[in-house]
This record gives structure tokens, sequence and C-alpha cells, in this order.
């Protein structure tokens, strides 16, 4: 439809046509992970610090289509991959690797890459405020929210920022009460949380206290006893029907607003999480599993979750090419 003429390609591309293709219920579910390519698959092998690193890159999983691709490289790191360690997060028809290490000299970056797949291209997107890296990350109403993290020295961070994709603009939000390293983010309700995390002195010591930022007051309000783990990761904890996950290993547990409380509520049925994300349509989880073979060879696999309150969840396993079972580092939903 883009090549009959200009004005169809304006229509094609209009964030009015995209919103008019979701009502109607035309639109498509992909899975987007920022997943290692295997050698056997590409010829493009980077070379970091003398030893041989496979790259990264965009790999693709269409939830209707049942079908695989990888998309082109971001051009800067065409030869060495994607980010290390990139937030990679969904907005508005658009996907957004934000930050990471550069792949080639392992340095801290405050760049933003975005994938257009309305004109199929990738693009700088504005630098972040801050250099920051292992920083909770998490969308509320298309905008993009960054908070904690440690900077290039390795100090921990309590600043935060917001990332507005259609304006290409960044802005300095409130300080949260603490500094918070290799913290968790997600999006609930409305509101951008961030839990556990530690601080630059106590580095591995995670905290159980959690902040939550509501974008329609402007403010950070502190909660206490929300994390029960001794670690974090902001990969593994998805929302779906309004209610929060977290899956810890081989547990799925489900976190109680109203008690402030976590409760085991299923089972991974096979390997252990790497990475989670919501679908689209928020009633399903997309799992990432990674399992050991006798020759130390790590498999990942993705799975379907479909949560239930009242009886049992439903698990579905997405059947995958052996050039999309290697390293997972992140992934989240689009919606085309």
């Amino acid at each position: 439809m883009q090549a009959v003429c200009r004005r169809w390609k304006a229509v094609v591309r209009s964030k009015e046509f995209y919103e008019a293709r979701k009502r109607a219920g035309s639109s498509r579910q992909c899975v987007c992970m920022v997943q290692a390519v295997p050698p056997s698959s590409t010829a493009r092998i980077a070379k970091v610090a003398g030893t041989s690193t496979p790259p990264l890159n965009i790999s693709i999983y269409d939830l209707h289509q049942r079908s695989w691709m990888r998309l082109w490289p971001v051009p800067e790191f065409s030869q060495a991959g994607a980010p290390l360690f990139s937030q990679c997060v969904y907005s508005n028809g658009k996907l957004i690797l934000l930050g990471g290490w550069n792949p080639t000299s392992y340095a801290a970056i405050r760049s933003v890459y975005i994938f257009d797949f309305f004109s199929r291209k990738w693009c700088r997107g504005s630098d972040m405020l801050s250099t920051r890296s292992f920083f909770a990350c998490g969308t509320v109403d298309g905008l993009v929210f960054v908070a904690g993290g440690h900077d290039d020295k390795k100090d921990a961070l309590a600043t935060a920022e917001m990332y507005s994709v259609e304006d290409d603009s960044w802005r300095e939000l409130p300080k949260m009460s603490e500094e918070r390293d290799e913290c968790g983010g997600f999006e609930l309700n409305g509101k951008f949380y961030v839990v556990s995390g530690y601080h630059t002195q106590t580095q591995g010591q995670f905290v159980k206290s959690g902040e939550v930022f509501d974008p329609r007051v402007g403010n950070w309000n502190r909660i206490e006893n929300v994390w029960m783990k001794a670690s974090c990761s902001a990969t593994i904890t998805a929302v779906a029907c309004g209610q929060l996950y977290d899956f810890s290993g081989q547990e799925v547990l489900r976190y109680d607003a109203d008690l402030n409380s976590w409760m085991v509520v299923d089972a991974i049925p096979e390997g252990r999480t790497v990475a989670a994300c919501t679908t689209s349509a928020s009633d399903c989880i997309v799992v990432a599993t990674t399992s050991c073979n006798v020759d130390m060879i790590f498999n990942y696999k993705l799975f379907l979750y479909k949560p239930s309150l009242v009886k049992d969840s439903l698990w579905t396993k997405i059947e995958s090419e052996e050039d999309f079972s290697c390293l997972i580092q992140g992934l989240c939903t689009v919606e085309l």
C-alpha cells in the first residue's frame, strides 16, 4: 500500500491508521528478542578483546503466523551486533533499544536506537540524559521511563528520566528516595514501578523496598518490603490481566497489592526463566527459559503463559528453530 503514492504512504505510516487497525482487530502481535546470533547462520563474528563473541541482534516471532525472522542489525554496530545489556521496550509501533554497552569496547553508552515497523528502518533517537547501565525501564501510555542503575564509574544512581518517542525528547524526573543499582522496572495500573536494587557501598545486597512513580502527579511513593528475594532482575517480571507475576527460577509468583505479599501460584514447565514480557493484549505472558544438557550447551525456549485466577493456568510451548535457540538478553512484544 505504501508503494502506491506518497499520500497512501503517509496514511499507512500515520498514528491514526495504526490506532484504527488496533480498534478493528487487524493488528498482529510479535515477540522481539535481543538474542545472540549463532555462527551457523551468520558470517559476522565480533572481535572483542581478542576473543570471538557471537553478535546480538533482534529476533522476531510472529504469534499469529507462527513464523521466525531476524531484523537487520543496528547500522552503527552492523559488524558487532546490538549493544550488550541494552533495554528493549515497545511504544506505538516502534521497537526501542536503550543504553547498554558498546559491543566492541564494552563502554557504557547513552544511545537510543529505534526501529520503525512502518518504514522498516532503524533511526537514532536522542541520547539519554545520563549514562546508565542495568537500570529499570518501562512504558506507561507510550512514554518510556528509566530509573536507577549505575553510571560509567559504577556508582549507583537514584535519578530517573522520561522519554517521549513522538517528540524524541527526554525530561528529567524527580530522584527516587535512594540509589538502586540492578533494580527491576515495570508498568502496573498506569504507574511505573521500580523495585529492589542496591547502593554503591553495599554492592550485591539487594533491598526489599520499591518506589512507584505516578505520571499524573509527577512524584515517587516508596513501598516497603515489596521485594522478597536476595536478587533482582528486570527481565523476569510481567503483568497480565492487571496482576503482577514474577518468574523466579522454576516458580511463578503473583503479587497481592492489598497485602503487599507474594504467593507461589504455578511452576515453570521446563528450564529456568531468563526473561518475561506481557503480550500486547495484556492477557498472556511470553516466558523465555533456558536449560543445559550433559554437554553444557544451553538451549533457550519460549512459552506463552495465560494465567488464571479461577482455573488452571495454561502453558503453550512455542516451537523454535535451531537458529533462534541461543542466548536471550531481553524481550518485549510489539503490536503491528
